[in-house]
Order: structure tokens, then sequence, then C-alpha cells
């Protein structure tokens, strides 16, 4: 089972003659275009990946540097009193 475009459908549903529009129908009645879908997906989650949980550290050591700097701010003053 693969997923299905909006223009994948609409062109199946076409009721022309053409070689090119039945050559069409049998690649998607034989699941190739699926399978490329398939195959570009995880290619795109592979490459993103690292992007991804890269983007999270930063965000990570920025909360906990953030943090750090309040709490050392809360201390100096509550000590300066």
């Amino acid at each position: 089972m693969f997923l299905q475009l909006p223009l994948v459908g609409l062109l199946s549903r076409v009721r022309s003659g053409s070689s090119s529009q039945a050559d069409f129908r049998i690649l998607i009645s034989s699941g190739a275009i699926g399978l490329g879908c398939r195959i570009i997906r995880i290619t795109l989650a592979i490459y993103l990946l690292p992007a991804v949980l890269i983007v999270f550290l930063v965000g990570a050591i920025g909360m906990l540097v953030y943090g750090a700097i309040r709490l050392l701010a809360r201390l100096f003053d509550a000590t300066s009193d």
C-alpha cells in the first residue's frame, strides 16, 4: 500500500487512449511509483535526522545555560541583601 497523491488519482481517472497514459497507469498499478516515493521519503528522513538532532541538542544546551544563569543571578541577588 502506498500514498496516492491527488495528481496521481486525477491522472489515473483520465479516459484517454494515448500510450503514455496507458504506460502511466501500468506504473501506478505495479507500485513502481509508490516504491519510488517510499525510497525518497526514507532517504530524506535519514538525511534530515542528524539536522533535527542537532537542533534539539542546541536548544537543550541553550535552555541549560539560560537556567544556570538565572540560578546564579538569583543566588548572587540573594546573598547581596
